[in-house]
């Protein structure tokens, strides 16, 4: 992972924004399709209209959790290619000044 961070800072940034585009699709067609699975099922008699409603649920609390994971996966993604641009950018002005310093100037 370290070699990743450090030469890599784009890499990272592309992978946050993919999560993210991916994260926007998902949550823009899954709960309409969950919405017709349920009225579909409440074609079903009642008991088993049951059942299907509470695993609906289910699959609706699971799509926010995993939501809400991808979102935090993104945001830290978008940090490390942050601290990754940084920490090439310091390491760059630190070789700049070791060079010029050790030719005299």
């Amino acid at each position: 992972m370290p070699d990743l961070i450090l030469f890599a800072p784009q890499r990272l940034l592309q992978a946050s924004q993919n999560i993210s585009v991916r994260t926007q699709d998902l949550q823009q067609c899954t709960p309409s399709l969950l919405d017709e699975i349920n009225t579909i099922s409440q074609q079903l008699p009642p008991a088993y209209y049951e059942q299907a409603y509470w695993q609906i649920m289910r699959a609706r609390a699971f799509l926010d959790r995993s939501m809400e994971i991808r979102d935090r996966i993104a945001t830290f993604l978008k940090c490390a290619a942050t601290a990754a641009q940084q920490l090439d950018q310091d390491l760059a002005q630190t070789f700049s000044s070791d060079a010029s310093s050790s030719t005299g100037q």
